[in-house]
Formats: C-alpha cells, structure tokens, sequence
C-alpha cells in the first residue's frame, strides 16, 4: 500500500507517506464535517477537500500545510460558513497541524 518513488529506492508503486499523510488530514475534514453537519442539521451534497504542502528538510517534513473545501448543500450559505468555520477549529488531526481561520 505504501511505497517510495524510484529514485529514493522504492517500486513507484502504492501511496507514498507523505501522500498518506494529506489524505489523513482530508479524511479527519471530511469525517468532521458531516459530523457537525449531521448536529446542525445542514444537508451535504458533495464535499471536495484539496490539501497542499511543502516538503523539506532532512529528514523531509511536513510544512505549510493548507486545504480547501468546497461543500454543496442547500442550507444557507450562512450556515454553511459557519459549520466550515467550526471544522477549521475543531478537526481532530489538522488541528494540529493547520493554522486554524480567524
């Protein structure tokens, strides 16, 4: 499942570990918004998470670390702020990792 690329001595094959890593944070968004989203009673009919960040360092480390949501739902769009607002500062894993938003 997991592997490294070829010119650091893996296959090519499988997720690396920083891959792993962003979909980690994406699914810790993701479970988080319709989690609260169930409490608030705000239907979702697509979320989309993009995560980007910046590798360096020797060992490589994890840096700048930002995402994207993007949620369709009929709620207002005032709730639906607010629920994304809510997530960015309670997410289990970026939390930790994430700048959370004013």
């Amino acid at each position: 499942m997991i592997d490294r690329t070829p010119r650091a001595g893996g296959l090519g094959i499988g997720f690396s570990g920083e891959e792993l890593f962003m979909m980690s944070i994406a699914a810790s968004v993701c479970n988080s918004l319709y989690r609260e989203a169930a409490v608030r009673e705000i239907p979702v009919a697509h979320v989309e998470i993009v995560v980007n960040g910046d590798w360096g360092g020797e060992p490589a480390q994890a840096r700048n670390i930002r995402y994207d949501i993007t949620l369709e739902s009929n709620a207002p769009r005032q709730d639906v702020e607010d629920l994304i607002r809510s997530v960015d500062q309670a997410a289990d894993i970026p939390c930790h990792f994430v700048p959370v938003l004013p």
